[in-house]
């Protein structure tokens, strides 16, 4: 009897993370407002500064495809975005002054995670990420692509049966470049807010 009521209680929680599972698998696409903070190690000659950090707001749209049937009932997923950043970092480097601004970011990543109750999910993000960086050092300018690590973590929120509410933070550690002598090494942390809609 015992075994009995253990077969069924297992079968009834399988079917029950199988609903939920299936109620959001498949495709979606979504956009997000967020703050962006950016972290800039800049280095010309024998002069350095560290830590030279600059926020503002950003813009990300997203598609992306959630499986559960290669792990179920956790969530594996994969995610494309592009965005528009705003942030701007700037620093005198001995008697000229070196700003460096986050403008457009395109990038992948593989999202993992499962349901924490039947309307959210948590999930962590590992991808990889290509930002356009302009660097200007006194009346010169130049735009280059730097390319990073991204880490995050998340959480959607069900609000109606196709619908989710989205909160986001990641960070991104960009390489090094040079460009004119100077040297940028920067970082990025975003927290973003957003919807996303499941077809």
């Amino acid at each position: 009897m015992r075994s009995n009521k253990g077969i069924m209680l297992g079968a009834t929680l399988a079917l029950l993370m199988a609903g939920g599972a299936a109620q959001a698998a498949g495709p979606y696409a979504g956009f997000s407002l967020g703050y962006q903070d950016i972290d800039v190690d800049i280095g010309y000659g024998p002069f350095s500064t560290e830590g030279v950090s600059g926020s503002g707001t950003s813009f990300r749209a997203v598609i992306g495809y959630d499986s559960f049937n290669v792990a179920a009932p956790f969530l594996i997923g994969i995610e494309a975005n592009i965005a528009q950043g705003g942030a701007k970092s700037s620093a005198s480097i001995g008697s000229l002054k070196s700003t460096i601004s986050a403008e457009e970011s395109y990038g992948i990543a593989a999202r993992f995670g499962g349901y924490v109750s039947e309307e959210v999910a948590a999930y962590g993000l590992l991808g990889y990420q290509r930002t356009s960086f302009e660097q200007r050092l006194g009346v010169f300018s130049d735009d280059a692509n730097f390319d990073g690590l991204r880490l995050g973590a998340g959480v959607d929120f069900r609000v109606a049966p196709q619908l989710d509410l989205r909160a986001q933070y990641a960070r991104t550690w960009y390489n090094s470049r040079t460009f004119d002598g100077v040297k940028y090494d920067p970082e990025e942390s975003t927290f973003e807010v957003g919807v996303i809609y499941r077809f």
